[in-house]
């Protein structure tokens, strides 16, 4: 491997002083620039754990007013007649009006063996089996019941109650749709992505997202599993997700641009950058005056050697430091005084030697 060579010591001087300010720059902008990107991640982290607590804390709360309202259509004269004379074309009808009225996406009336009597979202469904079955045995235990569940391939936050005459004689089901405009308005919000994601059959389904086709597909491979929080790569970019239950086999999971997060220390990180470039281009100039400074009696001194040595023993070096170049130069101006003395000694030995000569 061969060595830088440098032609000059003031070239030598000049590298040795810029390279260790380039290395004292770029060391403290790669550490402000880690500060940054460690503090923004931190900042991400704590947002969606915060926002993950009150996603699940308004969801409950939608819930609790959705078993409520559900609660009180159960107490309808007209809805109890219709299920206790099994008038399906009634009871659809009545259902139908009482959706409206409380403003949900589904109304379903199950019969105590789990059979569908009338269902306004989808009326085929008439005598087939009730599609949360968990929701009615939980209801058989503790009166009502509410969870998110995946029905024909959408979400639903679905609550459970028991329609009672005075002993329950059906099971009375009202839900609202979590979908696409449910993570939307969530987004809107919060500023989050955000995904709503069931286990189904050992794999995620993402049934409601504010994210694109692509990434939906991305976030269903690479979710992690057993863990509360994670790194993504969706859209070509690092992603920090947190993930909150809401429902059986079903999460809501927030995403946050890592890129995004940066974003407002973007212009604090080019004025660095900028300012770092200032400094080195003035620490060029900073170390090529100092060089020539320091350098310049090293050459002064090289030039009276050089005359020297070709036999000019007049020669004499003028600088002005008092230093050790100083010194160095009134040792060399000694040095040379003592050489032209000898010098003239010798001259004057042998100018007598040959007087000596002639006259003998």
């Amino acid at each position: 491997m061969k060595t830088m060579r440098f032609r000059s010591f003031r070239s030598r001087l000049v590298v040795v002083f810029l390279g260790l300010f380039v290395v004292i720059q770029a060391t403290g902008y790669v550490v402000v620039a880690a500060f940054v990107r460690t503090s923004a991640r931190q900042h991400v982290e704590e947002e969606l754990r915060l926002a993950s607590t009150l996603f699940a804390r308004q969801l409950d709360e939608r819930s609790h007013q959705l078993v409520a309202a559900t609660r009180l259509l159960s107490g309808d004269f007209a809805l109890k007649t219709a299920a206790a004379t099994a008038d399906h074309a009634t009871t659809a009808s009545v259902l139908e009006n009482h959706r409206h009225r409380v403003d949900s996406d589904l109304l379903m009336l199950a019969s105590l063996d789990g059979a569908v009597v009338a269902d306004t979202q989808r009326p085929a469904r008439h005598g087939s089996r009730f599609p949360a079955p968990g929701l009615i045995e939980a209801a058989e235990a503790g009166r009502e019941a509410s969870d998110v569940v995946a029905i024909d391939g959408r979400l639903y936050r679905l609550a459970v109650v028991p329609l009672l005459a005075p002993e329950p004689i059906a099971w009375l089901a009202a839900g609202f749709a979590i979908d696409d405009r449910t993570a939307v308005e969530l987004r809107r919000l919060s500023g989050l992505q955000v995904s709503f994601v069931a286990g189904e059959g050992g794999r995620a389904t993402v049934h409601a997202s504010t994210l694109g086709p692509g990434d939906r597909d991305a976030l269903a491979r690479q979710l992690p599993v057993g863990r509360q929080a994670g790194v993504l790569e969706l859209g070509g970019g690092e992603h920090l997700l947190r993930i909150e239950p809401v429902g059986q086999n079903v999460v809501v999971v927030l995403q946050r641009s890592l890129a995004e997060a940066l974003a407002p220390y973007d212009d604090l990180l080019q004025i660095l950058l900028v300012v770092a470039l200032a400094g080195v281009l003035l620490a060029l100039l900073g170390a090529t005056l100092v060089a020539r400074r320091v350098s310049r009696p090293v050459l002064t001194l090289a030039g009276g050697a050089r005359r020297v040595a070709a036999g000019d023993f007049t020669t004499s070096v003028t600088i002005r430091q008092r230093d050790e170049l100083g010194e160095l130069a009134a040792t060399f101006n000694e040095m040379v005084g003592g050489l032209r003395e000898r010098e003239r000694v010798r001259d004057e030995l042998e100018r007598t030697a040959r007087l000596k000569r002639f006259f003998s």
